[in-house]
């Protein structure tokens, strides 16, 4: 893992932003429009000046060469770079290349996944209820089957059923012939007792998954769950048996703390904050309520997320995905950056552009004030470069001799050094530049 992050970083401060292939550009008919100058600055002493004009000429010349010397200019953005990504590092950011720095820097609107990036991805069951028609049997007869079932599972909706089994003592009951997920949905499986005499198909997942395999919803039943736990950031995972609700679960996953400030925040940087999940609308609706989203979409495929980008990004934003890197990939790949979250899982590093290493909201702002800082200090680095050439070419060339000032080669070259010295401690800055944490912490 440290040897990736590691590789991540060298990765990220050697990459090249298409401002630095400018440059390149510039730099190239830069060297020989600087010999011309030298060149033409020699000539015009000797014609102007005959008696002092070769010695003042050859003087100016060197002068010219020396103070020309693009150093400044090739070190401005590589500099501001390798400062900028080290920073990040430090601050358990990792940007995969400039491209992702730069991306970050002009996003206008965030879409954000719920669970485990608003919430923090730790579901628990908090009741269980079966339907009216299976009122008199036991709700642990069908948990158990259920628990048999989601055993064999690692999604964080899944490892609920198993800490609740253990917290009320509920064994697992039975076997599992076949199982199948599908992402967003739900499961099927195949079920047999010990004795393998009874078999049972076995649905558990939202109401979409349902629908979709034509188990019939009592809507009166639906509308009580609804105003039932409608308030509530909750999850309701329905179970059927061979095509029959018989019970739901009631998942809730406690919101980070932090997230409300954070959404604050982020409308302060003039963000715009899309809640984009695969929950149920209730769920979805009870989180953007209490975090003061207005715009959400529930019951999300991956393939959905997708295509909301897809419209958000004609209608002319520029898209950051957050997500946790497993379940968001269709999402991050046509996302103009993609972030992850994840607590530096090696999924969530192979998937994201920018990775948040540390599994915290206020994370995503220390990185959008990180990429908008480095990429400023790219802009003044390349201002200074370019306005120190403009400024000393004329004078080493020697248009300030009638004042009484001739710039000589050993000058030339200690400006030549002082501008280096000026884009490397203007770049050095970002290494203490104040990000959200130390502005909130004082």
């Amino acid at each position: 893992m440290l040897a990736r992050i590691v590789q991540l970083v060298e990765q990220a401060s050697l990459s090249r932003p298409p401002v630095q292939r400018l440059v390149d550009q510039i730099s190239a008919y830069f060297v020989p429009i600087v010999f011309v100058i030298a060149i033409v600055s020699l000539v015009s002493w000797i014609l102007l000046v005959p008696k002092l004009g070769l010695a003042y000429g050859i003087i100016c010349a060197v002068s010219v060469l020396i103070i020309a010397c693009p150093c400044a200019l090739g070190v401005a953005t590589p500099i501001s770079i390798a400062v900028g990504t080290g920073r990040g590092a430090k601050e358990g950011l990792l940007f995969k290349n400039v491209r992702s720095l730069e991306g970050l820097s002009k996003i206008n609107m965030l879409i954000l996944d719920k669970t485990g990036t608003l919430t923090e991805g730790k579901p628990r069951i908090t009741g269980l209820k079966t339907f009216a028609s299976y009122k008199d049997h036991d709700i642990k007869e069908f948990f158990s089957k259920a628990l048999t079932i989601e055993q064999t599972s690692s999604h964080p909706l899944a490892l609920s059923f198993i800490h609740y089994g253990k917290e009320q003592k509920i064994t697992p009951k039975g076997q599992v012939l076949s199982v199948e997920n599908f992402i967003g949905r739900g499961v099927v499986a195949q079920w047999t007792d010990e004795a393998n005499k009874v078999k049972e198909k076995h649905l558990i997942g939202n109401r979409k998954w349902m629908e979709e395999n034509k188990v019939p919803i009592d809507e009166r039943e639906m509308e009580s769950i609804k105003n039932e736990h409608g308030q509530k950031a909750a999850t309701i995972v329905f179970h059927a048996v061979d095509e029959k609700m018989v019970a739901y679960y009631v998942v809730e996953d406690s919101v980070k703390a932090d997230s409300l400030a954070v959404i604050g925040d982020l409308k302060k940087e003039q963000i715009r904050v899309v809640l984009a999940s695969g929950d149920s609308p209730t769920g979805c609706a009870a989180v953007a309520n209490k975090l003061g989203i207005e715009e959400f979409y529930s019951s999300m495929l991956p393939e959905d997320k997708a295509e909301l980008i897809k419209k958000k990004k004609k209608e002319g934003f520029c898209i950051g995905m957050v997500g946790d890197g497993i379940n968001d990939a269709p999402a991050f790949a046509v996302s103009d950056t993609s972030i992850a979250m994840g607590n530096g899982s090696d999924t969530a590093i192979e998937s994201g552009d920018v990775i948040l290493m540390h599994n915290d909201l206020k994370s995503i702002l220390n990185a959008l004030q990180l990429s908008k800082k480095t990429m400023s200090n790219i802009k003044q680095n390349l201002f200074f470069a370019f306005f120190y050439n403009v400024l000393g070419i004329p004078i080493a060339a020697g248009v300030l001799f009638p004042f009484g000032l001739l710039l000589s080669p050993i000058l030339a070259a200690l400006a030549m050094a002082l501008s280096d010295v000026m884009v490397i401690g203007n770049a050095l800055r970002l290494k203490t530049a104040k990000l959200y944490y130390q502005t909130n912490k004082g």
